[in-house]
């Protein structure tokens, strides 16, 4: 994982992962422009342990050449159709992928939870949908994107499923809501407070329940 996030003027970037076993598949990475834009990326590979690993690591290689292409669902067309090469026997990879800057935004993703925004100037979220098989599952999948503008004070939103699957006592499921609502109380704050609000709010939730999977948060801010 990075050792540091990136600091891009306008941007308030933050990131966390926790895992759920000593290795752990959940992936982000960041890849800052020469023209002040940011390529974020947040994925979550099968299962766990090694095999998870390894996927992660083949994933961050591949990124790392494919970073700069044009579009984003056409970084994810390339990613999976190397994936599916490798023949990883059933071993798959979620991932989303955005590029931002002060004012728009292009997202696209590989079977990953919905992307948040968070609108300063209505004080409401957005849920981001876009379904599609995660990378190496299907050769040529016809991935699509999306994009929005941004706004000061605006935050976008990465998770795992980690965070909106958290068990309770109970074994119910914290959910997307929660986190949504979680996100509205925090907004206003710098991003590396909302991500420790946002999984502190979790924790709470589940209470003495263990972490079932990875739980990786990436927040990025429309700062001044």
């Amino acid at each position: 994982m990075p050792r540091e996030v990136p600091q891009i003027a306008g941007l308030d970037v933050a990131a966390f992962m926790k895992t759920a076993t000593e290795v752990g598949g959940d992936y982000y990475d960041f890849f800052a422009s020469p023209n002040g834009s940011l390529t974020a990326v947040i994925g979550d590979a099968t299962g766990h342990g090694l095999k998870a690993g390894n996927m992660v690591t083949a994933t961050k290689g591949l990124l790392n050449i494919l970073a700069g292409e044009a579009r984003v669902e056409d970084i994810l067309l390339s990613a999976s159709a190397a994936i599916k090469d490798m023949n990883l026997h059933m071993l798959t990879m979620c991932l989303a992928i955005a590029r931002l800057d002060r004012t728009s935004l292009s997202y696209a993703s590989a079977g990953m939870p919905p992307m948040l925004t968070y609108r300063a100037a209505t004080g409401t979220t957005e849920q981001h949908v876009l379904k599609a098989m995660p990378l190496g599952a299907v050769r040529d999948f016809p991935y699509k994107s999306l994009s929005t503008t941004l706004a000061r004070g605006d935050v976008v939103v990465f998770v795992s499923d980690g965070l909106q699957e958290m068990f309770d006592a109970q074994r119910e499921t914290y959910g997307i809501e929660n986190v949504v609502r979680s996100l509205e109380r925090h907004a206003a704050k710098p991003a590396q407070e909302i991500i420790d609000g946002l999984v502190a709010d979790g924790m709470a939730w589940a209470g003495d329940t263990p972490l079932a999977d990875d739980l990786t948060v990436v927040v990025v801010k429309i700062s001044a």
